[in-house]
């Protein structure tokens, strides 16, 4: 008597293609952000992740949210929920900008207390210059924090710092704020007085001169954000500019929200328009906008603000979309997936995956039937049973096997179907039958086909092995009746008795 000893294992292997592609994790009030319409975000000295919304602050800790509200029985809650700007400064403390003043939060104590003086209006703007002092814009004004003294001081005695929008830091501790007229304001430290330099002087007459953004480069120049004219180049060495990014390719106005610096020669800009990636080597931009169709594209195209992580990726804040997140990769990944009126993959459910002796890959799935790629024209064709010419019997496969110039197609409840890979037509079909040597399920799980060439197949009732012979299948009786053989990806038998 001979007995057999029957080995299954998995062996999960992955196609590493490298190619270029944007792909963005989303995070929006189904996981757990308060608010969709997230206007500010910054990484604090903790590695917390922080957003602001016009419903609340949240912060995020990788795996939850937790949400800070106005809670009108509790003074030392925020004080206003529509949360503008933050910031956190060298001794770690996170400044709140929202729609009512500037609140400081202590971590220990997670409580908010309103800047001593700070007027109850919008904060568009926090910084601190290399004393400690901190910059904030509130209600358009300009305001200096020296938190040694205690002492507030508001700038409105200077006629181009009347209506300020934003004020930023240089790498090396200069102050810079910009102005609703068009102007950047450079701040001397050691004269206590201020410097204007239009970037609108000899531009295209412009219905707005709004300066948004101005970010460093940490290459001599800065970049500027307006309002209208996109983006522009600051040269800090000769007190000039120029336009870099004035339309979108619908030749409209673009409204520049946030710059950020992702590696030595790449710069991220947001927009009302999507995000550009400007190439400074190339001298040229990448536009990525919101594609309804991919679950992975922007989630929305008013961007407001970006944040890079310690892990070097990039959080980007949305007017509609939530939280965007693109991670540094260092292996890249390419994503293929159905897009109507697109060459493209058919289904969404992908379930089977193998490779022809033509280097062509097979897809099967759950939903659309059959699927070819093949990697030299980056083209699919799909195959279901109403394209008239396959004769495919299912649009549901739950197996895949090439062997030779056929190729075996599980499928659900349907049977087994063999197809011609060169004529790409459905030349045998196997479904249940009464006979000793037929299949007893319609249901085909899996296929596998060992070195020495026999072919197994898995169902919902049972494993056989194909009688190439006789055209038919031989039933291994010595395994359990009525069991599901999910997958098999290699097969050992070893006789011993």
């Amino acid at each position: 008597m001979q007995r057999f000893l029957l080995t299954i294992s998995l062996l999960i292997s992955a196609c590493i293609v490298n190619a270029q592609q944007y792909h963005f994790r989303h995070y929006q009030v189904e996981d757990g952000l308060s608010n969709n319409t997230s206007i500010c975000t910054l990484q604090d000295s903790k590695g917390f992740m922080w957003f602001g919304t016009k419903d609340g602050l949240n912060r995020f800790d990788g795996y939850t949210f937790k949400i800070y509200r106005n809670n009108q029985s509790d003074s030392s809650s925020i004080g206003n929920n529509s949360i503008w700007r933050l910031y956190e400064d060298a001794n770690g403390i996170l400044w709140v900008g929202t729609e009512r003043g500037l609140f400081a939060y202590d971590p220990k104590s997670e409580k908010f207390s309103l800047l001593p003086g700070c007027p109850r209006s919008e904060i568009s703007g926090i910084t601190s210059d290399k004393n400690g002092n901190l910059w904030f814009i509130a209600g358009f004004k300009l305001y200096q924090y020296n938190g040694l003294q205690k002492k507030l001081i508001i700038y409105n005695d200077i006629d181009y710092l009347h209506f300020c929008t934003t004020v930023s830091r240089t790498y090396d501790g200069q102050i810079w704020i910009g102005t609703i007229d068009g102007n950047i304001v450079k701040y001397n430290s050691i004269q206590n007085t201020f410097s204007a330099f239009s970037v609108f002087s000899h531009s295209k007459q412009s219905s707005s001169a709004w300066v948004e953004k101005i970010y460093d480069s940490g290459l001599g120049f800065l970049f500027i954000g307006t309002s209208n004219q996109g983006l522009k180049i600051f040269y800090l060495n000769k007190n000039s500019y120029e336009d870099l990014l004035l339309y979108n390719e619908g030749n409209t106005d673009i409204y520049v929200r946030d710059v950020i610096r992702r590696d030595k020669r790449e710069y991220w800009i947001a927009t009302e328009n999507g995000i550009y990636i400007y190439d400074l080597a190339k001298d040229g931009f990448i536009h990525l906008v919101k594609n309804p169709v991919n679950a992975y594209a922007l989630s929305d195209n008013a961007v407001y603000a970006f944040t890079k992580d310690k892990d070097g990726g990039i959080w980007a804040c949305t007017y509609f979309g939530g939280v965007n997140y693109y991670p540094r990769q260092k292996i890249e990944f390419e994503k293929f997936f159905y897009t109507p009126n697109e060459n493209s993959l058919k289904g969404n459910a992908v379930r089977e995956i193998t490779q022809d002796n033509n280097g062509k890959i097979w897809i099967g799935t759950e939903d659309a039937g059959l699927s070819v790629y093949d990697p030299r024209s980056a083209a699919f064709t799909n195959y279901s049973p109403e394209d008239g010419h396959s004769n495919l019997a299912h649009t549901n496969i739950h197996g895949l096997l090439v062997d030779g110039d056929k190729l075996w197609i599980g499928t659900f409840e349907h049977g087994l179907d063999v197809m011609d890979i060169k004529t790409r037509k459905i030349i045998k079909h196997y479904s249940y039958g009464d006979g000793a040597n037929d299949l007893k399920s319609n249901f085909i799980h899996s296929l596998y086909k060992t070195k020495a060439g026999l072919i197994f197949v898995g169902t919902s009732n049972g494993l056989y092995i194909y009688n190439n012979g006789k055209d038919n299948f031989i039933p291994l009786n010595f395994l359990p009746p009525n069991n599901f053989f999910l997958q098999l990806q290699k097969i050992q038998v070893v006789m011993f008795g």
